[in-house]
């Protein structure tokens, strides 16, 4: 199914919250990755994984991400033949979701393990 569109406003807060000040300020790096986060897909290399070249628009909106160091990589955009992504499982949503939380701007080994599993 198609992903919901977002409003005009969520944009503009991901566009807030990444920017370039994201360098110099731990507590927004971190709310800007778990941001992120969300929608992940956008930047997997896999071109399986990647949600990209279905959801362009809605990637799109969050490019601010790219402050974080995630970014659209050439194979998935070019990934025209993809097969479908896996679905998640409960169980891999509840440990992002564990991992990736409100706590992670004040743990720097939380924060770094949110990052790498994004």
């Amino acid at each position: 199914p198609a992903a919901t569109p977002t409003t005009t406003t969520e944009t503009i807060l991901i566009d807030d919250l990444c920017n370039e000040n994201v360098s110099t300020n731990q507590h927004q790096h971190s709310d800007c990755s778990v941001e992120c986060c969300e929608r992940s897909c956008c930047f997997e290399d896999e071109p399986g994984i990647s949600c990209y070249e279905q959801e362009r628009e809605w990637c799109d909106e969050y490019k601010a991400c790219t402050h974080v160091g995630m970014a659209f990589t050439v194979s998935a955009i070019s990934a025209k033949t993809a097969p479908a992504a896996t679905p998640t499982t409960t169980t891999e949503t509840i440990l992002i979701d564990d991992l990736c939380n409100e706590n992670v701007s004040t743990n720097q080994h939380q924060h770094s393990d949110c990052s790498v599993e994004c």
